[in-house]
């Protein structure tokens, strides 16, 4: 069996770390400002699941677009913080989090049985329960 990280590639784990301190950051926030740290930290997971799969350059444009609306739907919620608003920068945590275990499922679908092959399918298992949070 091959170690991914000890070709030098990154690896999963960092994923899954960033995916508990997405779920720990949502459920302890009680401000509505804190709405845009927790968007953040779920563009810098998807944003990095997307890097460390390589996806082709059309997906990541649209993923860069859909980051960008992220971005300013969470600017706009800390400006104007209605109820709308918060649902709206929600929805984009839910579409990112729905976007990447469909790109993690195609990257270790590609490797052999390791280590990183567990922590991408745990990491895609993760995200998917997670959006489906996010959507409720």
């Amino acid at each position: 069996m091959s170690d991914a990280t000890t070709a030098g590639k990154p690896s999963y784990a960092p994923v899954i770390g960033l995916i508990v301190l997405a779920y720990v950051l949502a459920t302890s926030i009680t401000e509505r400002i804190c709405v845009a740290l927790v968007l953040v930290v779920q563009i810098g997971t998807v944003w990095y699941v997307l890097r460390l799969a390589s996806i082709r350059p059309h997906l990541r444009r649209a993923a860069t677009g859909v980051f960008v609306l992220a971005l300013v739907s969470a600017g706009w919620a800390v400006a104007s913080p209605t109820n709308c608003l918060v649902g709206l920068t929600f929805l984009a945590g839910c579409v990112l989090y729905a976007m990447a275990p469909l790109v993690i499922v195609a990257d270790v679908a590609r490797r052999a049985a390791d280590k990183e092959l567990l922590l991408g399918a745990l990491a895609a298992y993760l995200m998917l329960g997670l959006a489906f949070g996010f959507a409720y």
